[in-house]
């Protein structure tokens, strides 16, 4: 917005183009500890759904999956906020570049929250069965394989919605004048202003177990006694 970005020849949205910046934040963390829980009930329920049209008989218990006798569990990793984080920075870019109006926004945000909730379902049934089937999904390449086929498959639906926004309407170029719109340019400034001195404030984590002092231990114990770094009988 400070720079005209709507006014340039080839325009880009200074809104998506925020929203896709502030993916730079630690929005994945704290989704998983917000709304973990709840996405893992509902990709575990979905993921059942689907395993009942197979032959092997499925019962499912919460977040536990039982499919032919073998237990699978949707952890927490599994909830799919990675998948949803990495969905909508596609769905940002794109948006940044299409500019669409908010009628089509909406109708893309629900496509992206659809797919989401889609790729982690594949991605889990995926790993149910290749499990089963005694494969070892956890090691390498089988599980990251299956979750870039499942990521790959919800990438489809979006890049389908941009494809399908109309253009926006053609913006007159012209050359920056400070002058212009000073209001909006001013306030503008003043977020920059905001973004350099949060990102050069000090770091104080507060997720961080406090440092354990070690005990002060007795120097005798009945008839034994103690140096420090071996044990005297």
């Amino acid at each position: 917005m400070l720079f005209g970005l709507q006014h340039r020849q080839r325009a880009v949205s200074p809104f998506w183009l925020a929203v896709l910046f502030g993916f730079a934040l630690p929005f994945e963390h704290i989704m998983q500890h917000t709304m973990g829980y709840a996405l893992q009930h509902i990709s575990a329920l979905g993921a059942c759904q689907i395993l009942n049209f197979g032959t092997s008989p499925v019962q499912c218990e919460g977040v536990r999956i039982l499919l032919a006798g073998k237990d699978v569990l949707v952890d927490l990793p599994c909830s799919g906020a990675r998948g949803l984080f990495l969905l909508f920075i596609l769905f940002s870019a794109l948006a940044a570049i299409t500019r669409p109006t908010w009628f089509y926004a909406s109708i893309g945000i629900a496509i992206t929250l659809i797919a989401a909730f889609f790729v982690n379902v594949i991605r889990i049934v995926l790993l149910a069965i290749a499990y089963v089937t005694e494969i070892d999904v956890m090691a390498s390449p089988y599980h990251d394989l299956i979750g870039l086929t499942a990521l790959g498959m919800g990438i489809i639906p979006i890049v389908l919605w941009a494809m399908k926004v109309p253009k926006a309407k053609p913006v007159k170029v012209f050359k920056a004048n400070f002058s212009q719109n000073w209001q909006i340019r001013f306030i503008s400034l003043i977020f920059v202003i905001f973004a350099i001195v949060i990102v050069n404030l000090p770091v104080y984590p507060i997720d961080v177990a406090r440092i354990a002092k070690s005990p002060t231990l007795p120097a005798f114990i009945g008839d034994f006694s103690a140096e420090q770094g071996m044990i005297m009988v």
